[in-house]
Order: C-alpha cells, then sequence, then structure tokens
C-alpha cells in the first residue's frame, strides 16, 4: 500500500511541475506563411487593408501600375511593386529571350497570382509554343488558350483554329496572313508597330504605303479605312460579312502592271479555284479606285452595291455585269450594262440609281 502511495505522490508531483513549465512558456503562434496585407485605394477615395484571401476574391485584372480590385461598383487598385511591374513589362512586351529569363522572384503572393490570372491563360509563339508555368516561361506542348501572342515569324495554317483562342497579340516582328485566322475564334486583335488594328482590320505601314493585311473572322460588317494596298485573300476568314465598304477595288488603289480588280481577289479562291466569297455577303460599298470590267464575277449574293465616291471615267461600263441577285446600284456613270430589268433615278450626288423592276 505504500508503495502504491508513493507512486501517485510521485505522478502528481509530476504534473504539477509540468503544469507550472508551460504556464512560463510564451502562447503559441499560428503556423505558416507571415499574413500578407496589400494596401488598396477604392474608386471613392476610400482606403483598406487587404488580406491576401479578401483580394483575391475580389481580384478583377493587372495593368502596368499594379492589381485591380473589383467591389460592387467600386474598383480598387494595388499597386505593383518593382519586381511585378517588370514582370508584366515582360510578359506583355518582352522578347523570347526575355520571356525565358523571366524570374517571378521577389514578387508578393497576390502578385504571382494576379500575373498568373492574367498570362496564365496565353500561349506565345516563336518557332513553337511557350507559357507561364511554374514561376517562369517556358517551351510547352499544350494547344489550348484564350490569347496567342505572336512574338516572331507566322502561326501554322489552323493552329489557331485548334488552339481555340479568341484574341490574338501581333508583335512587330510577326508575319501576319489572312490564312491563319481561317477557321478560327480570333474577335479580337491588338498589334504593335509597324502593325495596327482597326474596326476589325489588321493594316501593316509599309515604306511604299499601307496595307490591308487581314480582317478578323468575327466580323459582319467591315468597313476598310484607307490605304494603298490590300494583300490577295485579306478577307478569306470572313466567312460571316454581310456589309463590306472599301476604299478601293482589288489590290490597290493605283493602278500598276500587276493590279487586280476583281473583288475576288480578296476573298482568295477555294480548291476548285473559284473565288471563295461567303454566302452571307450582301451589300458592297465601294469609295474609290478603279473598278475593271465584270469586277464582281463570282459575287452572286450581292444585294446592292454602292459606288459614289468613284470618278465616273475610273468605271467600265461592264463593270457589274453577271450579278445575278443585284437589286440596287448606286453608281456614278449612268449607262452601265446590267443583267435585268432596272429603272434609273438620277440622284442629288450626280449618280444614278438604278433599282431592278
Amino acid at each position: 500500500m505504500k508503495t502504491g502511495k508513493t507512486v501517485l505522490r510521485i505522478a502528481a508531483l509530476l504534473l504539477c511541475t509540468a503544469l507550472a513549465l508551460l504556464l512560463l512558456l510564451p502562447f503559441p503562434r499560428e503556423a505558416g506563411a507571415p499574413r500578407e496585407v496589400s494596401r488598396c485605394v477604392w474608386s471613392d477615395g476610400t482606403v483598406s487593408e487587404e488580406s491576401y484571401a479578401s483580394a483575391y476574391a475580389l481580384l478583377g485584372g493587372v495593368t502596368q501600375e499594379g492589381i485591380t480590385l473589383s467591389r460592387g461598383d467600386k474598383e480598387g487598385s494595388i499597386s505593383f511593386g518593382s519586381a511585378a511591374a517588370e514582370a508584366y513589362g515582360t510578359l506583355m512586351h518582352g522578347t523570347l529571350g526575355e520571356l525565358l529569363a523571366l524570374s517571378l522572384d521577389g514578387t508578393t503572393r497576390l502578385e504571382r497570382a494576379a500575373l498568373y490570372r492574367a498570362f496564365g491563360s496565353c500561349l506565345y509563339y516563336d518557332g513553337g509554343y511557350f507559357a507561364l508555368a511554374g514561376g517562369g516561361v517556358s517551351p510547352c506542348s499544350r494547344k489550348s488558350a484564350d490569347t496567342v501572342m505572336l512574338l516572331s515569324g507566322s502561326l501554322p495554317r489552323g493552329d489557331l483554329s485548334a488552339i481555340g483562342a479568341e484574341s490574338l497579340v501581333l508583335r512587330a516582328d510577326a508575319a501576319v496572313s489572312a490564312d491563319m485566322l481561317c477557321g478560327s475564334r480570333i474577335s479580337f486583335a491588338a498589334a504593335e508597330a509597324p502593325y495596327h488594328v482597326s474596326e476589325g482590320g489588321i493594316y501593316l505601314d509599309t515604306a511604299g504605303g499601307k496595307r490591308l493585311v487581314a480582317a478578323l473572322p468575327s466580323v459582319t460588317r467591315f468597313a476598310a479605312e484607307e490605304c494603298d494596298w490590300a494583300d490577295e485573300g485579306a478577307l478569306a476568314a470572313c466567312t460571316s460579312l454581310c456589309v463590306l465598304d472599301l476604299p478601293f477595288l482589288g489590290s490597290a488603289a493605283d493602278v500598276h502592271s500587276s493590279f487586280r480588280g476583281e473583288l475576288g481577289y480578296l476573298f482568295g479562291e477555294d480548291r476548285e479555284g473559284r473565288y471563295a466569297f461567303p454566302e452571307t455577303l450582301a451589300h458592297v460599298r465601294i469609295r474609290g479606285g478603279t473598278i475593271v470590267s465584270h469586277a464582281f464575277y463570282g459575287a452572286d449574293t450581292v444585294r446592292s452595291v454602292n459606288a459614289c465616291g468613284v470618278a465616273a471615267g475610273s468605271i467600265s461600263r461592264t463593270a457589274f455585269a453577271g450579278l445575278p441577285a443585284l437589286v440596287s446600284l448606286h453608281c456614278p456613270r449612268g449607262d452601265v450594262s446590267l443583267s435585268g430589268d432596272f429603272s434609273a433615278e438620277v440622284l442629288s450626288c450626280g449618280c444614278t440609281l438604278f433599282s431592278r423592276a
């Protein structure tokens, strides 16, 4: 019995000693990474301190200056640190060499999350495909993305269609053609000089003048800006085009030795060698240039043509021959040859309006 009581006394003494030691130790702290807090300036002038979790839940996008947040009808801004700002600039404008040398070291967890949100669904192309992953940009084999950035050269035909991208960014060294847009879902494009994008058209500024290179496949109404040249098949990707407005018809504003004056030149040819007009094309306006004989050959769906602005002497008498669906022609020349029964009315602009009876 004495032995049992002795054991109990020793156990009680040890327990009291352990409790006393615990009282002398500091309170435990939460394990893990230190809490990250970011200062956010809101559009209404208020300022808040946002944790990583709260900021990530409100994450909108990124700009060169920093991260944007959205809370109800308010927009917030969290400034980038120097490392994140440099990374953003490289991801937006860097060459392949600069992209491969990119490091996200020195960025905060929120900055990295925002950069991945903005660029993680982007593929870069320069002889192969590259993507942001694992803390930097590296070669990749995946063929799906929301955005494709063409750094240099030309994309293989059919790649944009297979990737499913809706946005295309063209760098200065890109080699753009309408072929690479055919069959794709591209509805937005941006470009660096010497390229520029306007109202769905992609143009190239050259020493000889401005060229229409291509138009986006999503356009249903396309008004080309004033330019000097147009590439063959520039509108080949526009399979849903309904309304077309051009500064000239064919390959150039001025007639020259290699001039091609047919509307079909802009759409290219199908496998059978016929002009590949979209079945939706119904209305065409020509603002200048020269309209040669049978210029609309193959454009069987075109219902109206407006050539007001073209010099009458630059229009062939048989320019509009062979347009079976033509209902209305607004033309500076009053003696053109048309197939079918048309009435003629002189307009205040001096043109003649021909209407199918």
